[in-house]
């Protein structure tokens, strides 16, 4: 979703994209003469976020203002988002960065996932309906810091117009990671 300088806001949870001016002249009203080193860039909000947790298994957290991550084998949580991207030329290049907001500091290794199950609804997930997801990791983070932006490189998995779902783990650590939600 295409947005203008005028309409920019900051989302707690967004997918930046960055395209080649040269491959997308409506973006731009005229490319230089160097159109390679020039980019547009377009930010799709999260259209669902949630997250579950496996110690309240039947309840929905979609609502929530927060996205909870924890690798316990007893409180693991785990963040589900979904993004609808539109307004990518055909054949244009992208490179997408997904960003999080974070609440809290914290260290060690944060995952996203991709998933190809895009039928849940923040409203409907919990720990037991919860979309399975690769075991491909498209990008780590290894350090949040509160009030900044968590940014995971997947561009390998947008690759144009679509909806993209992700899964965020934290393999094996212990202690809550919270970052904003949409609802925030």
């Amino acid at each position: 979703m295409p947005t203008s300088a005028a309409s920019r806001r900051r989302w707690p949870t967004m997918i930046v994209l960055a395209l080649c001016a040269a491959l997308v002249p409506l973006l731009v009203e005229q490319p230089p003469a160097d159109a390679a080193q020039c980019t547009a860039s377009m930010t799709a909000a999260a259209s669902d976020d949630a997250y579950v947790s496996l110690a309240s298994p039947n309840q929905n957290f979609g609502q929530a203002t927060v996205l909870r991550a924890n690798g316990s084998t007893t409180q693991t949580k785990r963040i589900f988002l979904k993004f609808a991207v539109s307004g990518v030329p055909a054949g244009a290049p992208v490179t997408a960065k997904l960003r999080l907001q974070a609440l809290t500091t914290a260290s060690g290794a944060q995952e996203m996932h991709p998933s190809t199950n895009i039928s849940w609804t923040q409203s409907t997930i919990t720990w037991n309906n919860r979309p399975g997801f690769s075991g491909t990791v498209l990008s780590t983070v290894s350090q949040v810091t509160a009030g900044q932006y968590a940014e995971f490189d997947v561009t390998s998995w947008v690759t144009g117009n679509g909806t993209f779902a992700f899964a965020t783990v934290r393999p094996g650590l212990t202690g809550d990671v919270d970052f904003a939600s949409a609802e925030a």
